[in-house]
């Protein structure tokens, strides 16, 4: 599971479902969570979907309306295609009628590991189906994995900002720049390090921005920083600038804590535990909250040089 929670929503009127969605998203983002949305209108969008074999992690929910309407098929065979596909992930399969009547389609088409929901309820059943995911994945282990892979992601946004950036320049301006950037990365550096002399001419730039292991996020977050003061006029550079160095200070001070805390058994649940600190459910909350801030602000910054960045 990442920041986004991701549901797949098989619907032949979406509009009925957007107080639905708004309710489950108010209460996924109090849990410091995006609630995005892909909605298929009909059992042939469903196939069509399957049949280019997504993985299981692109959707950490699955709802299903049972009647689809004359032209979108039956509801059943949809929650059928998708679990035959997916068969590790929670669905709920919701109706206007009697709910009898999805108990005997799921029995009847083999539809298993389903919730059953009534379209006047459904925003409260599925997020008591919302709820109980979130117990079990938001631990210390997933923890883990969100932070990183959430860091991961907007170093990547920050590398392609700095090189489309950087292209964008005159040659003159790109060679500056690079000038600055390799000084900088080249005094914690080995001066005898093969690696790097090999990286650092003029025409080798997005190869060491790449090469994790001579630049670092941080380094790379100061280059972005730097850029920004020395090589724009946008009238939001001071805001972009403290973006950086807000950003930077966050990830370093939650990385360590991650790389260096153990994990000890507190009142029956298990918590973070460093020399000066511990890490609870609220510290969690707050992490996933201030990513989430992170990532608006850091995709504010890409907006405004122009840069695009792929789902965002």
């Amino acid at each position: 599971m990442r920041l986004d929670f991701n549901i797949l929503w098989v619907e032949d009127h979406p509009d009925r479902i957007e107080e639905d969605f708004i309710a489950l998203k108010c209460e996924l983002n109090a849990q410091g969570f995006n609630a995005v949305k892909t909605v298929l209108p009909s059992v042939d969008s469903v196939k069509s979907l399957m049949s280019k074999n997504p993985s299981e992690d692109a959707f950490d929910l699955i709802l299903v309306d049972f009647d689809l309407g004359d032209s979108g098929g039956n509801g059943g065979d949809a929650a059928k295609a998708i679990r035959d596909q997916f068969s590790h992930r929670e669905m709920v399969f919701y109706t206007g009628k009697p709910i009898k009547e999805l108990n005997e389609t799921a029995f009847e088409k083999d539809i298993q590991g389903v919730y059953f929901a009534s379209r006047d309820t459904l925003a409260d059943e599925t997020f008591n189906v919302i709820d109980n995911m979130l117990r079990k994945v938001v631990d210390i282990s997933h923890t883990r994995g969100i932070v990183m892979a959430e860091t991961s992601d907007l170093d990547h946004y920050i590398d392609l900002c700095l090189i489309s950036s950087f292209e964008g320049q005159t040659e003159d301006r790109q060679k500056s720049f690079h000038k600055k950037i390799v000084e900088k990365i080249s005094g914690s550096l080995d001066k005898s390090n093969k690696k790097f002399t090999k990286l650092s001419s003029f025409d080798k730039f997005s190869e060491l921005l790449d090469n994790k292991y001579l630049v670092t996020s941080s380094d790379k977050i100061r280059a972005m920083s730097d850029f920004l003061e020395l090589f724009t006029n946008l009238s939001n550079k001071k805001t972009h600038i403290k973006t950086m160095k807000d950003y930077m200070a966050f990830q370093i001070d939650v990385r360590n804590v991650l790389a260096h805390v153990k994990i000890v058994s507190k009142n029956g649940s298990k918590v973070f535990q460093g020399k000066n600190y511990n890490v609870d459910g609220q510290r969690m909350l707050e992490w996933r909250n201030a990513l989430r801030d992170h990532r608006e602000k850091i995709n504010a910054v890409a907006r405004d040089l122009g840069v695009i960045i792929e789902g965002q």
